[in-house]
């Protein structure tokens, strides 16, 4: 099993590396190696798992709130595998409190601009259907599709 450890004493960067490892397909595991340890350094195991499942937030502004850090950092993890994007400058990590931190969440893109543009009419309708729907306008449903999928921010 591969396994990275996050080792770091400033709450962003610590969130900030999660966040990176996260979409390199590293997640936070409940198990003894995978739980958080917090003090002056913050510490987590997270494992590599390509065949993980995450199911589906609904799309939109999010807010992750929780006391406990190990319930955080899992819902930060799942919100980052499904598309969310955090702004860490948002993030509150009280050593007793609460930890919460704000985003947005996005369809997880699967076409740049450029291979959109490279589609045949027929090939892109049939691409980007499943995020936006059906049109005629090729500049609009491109529009929409990157801004469905965190690419037109």
């Amino acid at each position: 099993m591969n396994t990275i450890t996050v080792l770091e004493s400033n709450p962003h960067l610590f969130v900030e590396s999660i966040i990176d490892n996260v979409r390199d397909g590293y997640y936070v595991t409940n198990t003894n190696a995978g739980y958080v340890l917090e003090g002056v350094l913050k510490e987590i195991t997270l494992t590599k798992d390509p065949e993980r499942v995450f199911d589906e937030i609904p799309l939109g502004e999010i807010n992750l709130s929780e006391y406990d850090a190990q319930e955080f950092l899992s819902k930060l993890c799942h919100a980052v595998a499904v598309g969310a994007v955090f702004n860490t400058e948002s993030l509150v990590w009280d050593m007793v409190g609460r930890k919460s931190i704000t985003g947005s969440v996005y369809k997880l893109p699967e076409y740049t601009k450029e291979q959109l543009t490279e589609m045949d009419w027929e090939t892109f309708k049939a691409s980007v259907k499943s995020v936006v729907g059906t049109g005629r306008d090729r500049s609009l449903m491109t529009s929409r599709y990157l801004a469905s999928t965190g690419q037109l921010v």
